[in-house]
């Protein structure tokens, strides 16, 4: 658990990184920060989703 817990950290950090690379990338796109904390909170609660189902699926 703890290694899913450091890859899910990791695939964060690179969802985050590749949003604002998007972001930075596009000319006179006006996406806001909030648009990317929306996106990366979408993420870790998908993972939550994740390892609640992976969890429950152990313990049955």
């Amino acid at each position: 658990m703890r290694q899913f817990n450091i890859l899910a950290q990791e695939l964060t950090t690179l969802m985050i990184r590749i949003c604002e690379d998007r972001i930075a990338s596009a000319p006179g796109s006006p996406v806001e920060r909030k648009a990317l904390a929306a996106s990366v909170l979408a993420v870790q609660e998908a993972l939550k989703t994740f390892v609640a189902v992976e969890l429950a699926v152990k313990n049955n």
